[in-house]
Protein backbone atom coordinates (compact mmCIF):
# COMPACT_ATOMS: atom_id res chain seq x y z
CA UNK A 1 0.00 0.00 0.00
CA UNK A 2 2.88 2.38 0.79
CA UNK A 3 4.45 1.71 -2.62
CA UNK A 4 1.13 2.43 -4.35
CA UNK A 5 0.74 5.67 -2.38
CA UNK A 6 4.30 6.73 -3.28
CA UNK A 7 3.69 5.91 -6.94
CA UNK A 8 0.41 7.83 -6.91
CA UNK A 9 2.09 10.91 -5.40
CA UNK A 10 4.91 10.67 -7.98
CA UNK A 11 2.41 10.50 -10.87
CA UNK A 12 0.43 13.47 -9.51
CA UNK A 13 3.59 15.57 -9.15
CA UNK A 14 4.76 14.57 -12.63
CA UNK A 15 1.43 15.43 -14.27
CA UNK A 16 1.28 18.75 -12.40
CA UNK A 17 4.80 19.54 -13.66
CA UNK A 18 3.97 19.33 -17.38
CA UNK A 19 4.62 22.75 -18.92
CA UNK A 20 3.38 23.69 -22.41
CA UNK A 21 5.27 26.54 -24.06
CA UNK A 22 3.92 28.02 -27.31
CA UNK A 23 5.91 29.49 -30.21
CA UNK A 24 5.85 32.99 -28.66
CA UNK A 25 7.18 31.95 -25.24
CA UNK A 26 10.36 30.69 -23.61
CA UNK A 27 11.32 29.14 -20.29
CA UNK A 28 14.07 30.74 -18.25
CA UNK A 29 15.71 28.13 -16.01
CA UNK A 30 17.44 29.70 -13.00
CA UNK A 31 20.14 27.50 -11.48
CA UNK A 32 22.38 28.43 -8.51
CA UNK A 33 25.34 29.43 -10.70
CA UNK A 34 23.85 30.01 -14.16
CA UNK A 35 20.73 30.65 -16.22
CA UNK A 36 19.48 29.03 -19.42
CA UNK A 37 16.62 29.69 -21.82
CA UNK A 38 14.69 27.33 -24.05
CA UNK A 39 12.48 28.86 -26.74
CA UNK A 40 9.11 27.33 -27.63
CA UNK A 41 7.18 25.60 -28.94
CA UNK A 42 7.61 22.48 -26.79
CA UNK A 43 6.07 20.50 -23.96
CA UNK A 44 8.33 19.55 -21.08
CA UNK A 45 8.23 18.26 -17.54
CA UNK A 46 9.66 20.93 -15.22
CA UNK A 47 10.06 19.47 -11.77
CA UNK A 48 8.81 21.58 -8.82
CA UNK A 49 12.31 22.00 -7.34
CA UNK A 50 13.55 23.63 -10.58
CA UNK A 51 13.43 27.42 -10.36
CA UNK A 52 11.98 28.63 -13.66
CA UNK A 53 9.92 31.36 -15.28
CA UNK A 54 7.84 31.28 -18.48
CA UNK A 55 8.43 34.51 -20.45
CA UNK A 56 6.59 35.87 -23.47
CA UNK A 57 8.53 36.98 -26.53
CA UNK A 58 8.54 40.74 -27.08
CA UNK A 59 6.53 41.78 -30.14
CA UNK A 60 8.23 44.60 -32.03
CA UNK A 61 6.44 46.22 -35.00
CA UNK A 62 7.99 47.59 -38.18
CA UNK A 63 8.25 51.10 -36.73
CA UNK A 64 9.79 50.02 -33.40
CA UNK A 65 12.88 48.46 -31.87
CA UNK A 66 13.43 46.64 -28.58
CA UNK A 67 16.14 47.63 -26.12
CA UNK A 68 17.55 44.74 -24.07
CA UNK A 69 20.12 44.96 -21.28
CA UNK A 70 22.55 42.20 -20.32
CA UNK A 71 22.50 41.78 -16.52
CA UNK A 72 26.19 40.91 -16.19
CA UNK A 73 27.87 43.23 -18.71
CA UNK A 74 25.25 46.02 -18.66
CA UNK A 75 25.55 46.21 -22.47
CA UNK A 76 22.49 47.28 -24.42
CA UNK A 77 21.26 45.35 -27.45
CA UNK A 78 18.87 46.93 -29.97
CA UNK A 79 16.63 44.62 -32.02
CA UNK A 80 14.72 46.24 -34.90
CA UNK A 81 11.23 45.06 -35.84
CA UNK A 82 9.15 43.52 -37.18
CA UNK A 83 9.97 40.52 -35.04
CA UNK A 84 9.16 38.50 -31.95
CA UNK A 85 12.24 38.99 -29.77
CA UNK A 86 13.40 36.25 -27.42
CA UNK A 87 15.63 37.53 -24.64
CA UNK A 88 18.84 35.77 -23.67
CA UNK A 89 19.21 34.13 -20.28
CA UNK A 90 20.80 37.23 -18.73
CA UNK A 91 18.82 39.89 -20.62
CA UNK A 92 16.03 42.12 -19.37
CA UNK A 93 13.73 44.35 -21.38
CA UNK A 94 14.60 48.01 -21.02
CA UNK A 95 11.79 49.14 -23.29
CA UNK A 96 10.44 49.51 -26.79
CA UNK A 97 11.16 52.67 -28.73
CA UNK A 98 10.04 54.13 -32.04
CA UNK A 99 12.39 54.12 -35.00
CA UNK A 100 13.37 57.41 -36.61
CA UNK A 101 12.95 57.21 -40.38
CA UNK A 102 14.98 59.75 -42.34
CA UNK A 103 13.99 60.98 -45.77
CA UNK A 104 16.41 61.67 -48.63
CA UNK A 105 17.61 65.11 -47.59
CA UNK A 106 17.35 64.70 -43.82
CA UNK A 107 20.02 63.92 -41.24
CA UNK A 108 20.23 63.38 -37.52
CA UNK A 109 23.00 64.04 -35.02
CA UNK A 110 23.46 61.30 -32.43
CA UNK A 111 25.38 61.79 -29.19
CA UNK A 112 26.41 58.84 -27.03
CA UNK A 113 25.39 59.73 -23.46
CA UNK A 114 28.17 57.60 -21.96
CA UNK A 115 31.17 58.70 -24.04
CA UNK A 116 29.98 62.03 -25.47
CA UNK A 117 30.90 60.77 -28.94
CA UNK A 118 28.94 62.44 -31.72
CA UNK A 119 28.04 61.11 -35.16
CA UNK A 120 25.83 62.29 -38.01
CA UNK A 121 23.59 59.89 -39.94
CA UNK A 122 22.11 60.85 -43.31
CA UNK A 123 18.85 59.65 -44.81
CA UNK A 124 18.65 57.36 -47.84
CA UNK A 125 20.60 58.53 -50.86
Amino acid sequence: AAICLGLLIFIIVMLASITVVNEKQQILYIFPTTKEVKNGPFTDIVWPHTNHKVRNAIQVTTSQYAVLKHERTQELRHVPGPEFVFMGAYETEEGIASKIVLQKQEYIRLIDKNTGEERVVQGAT
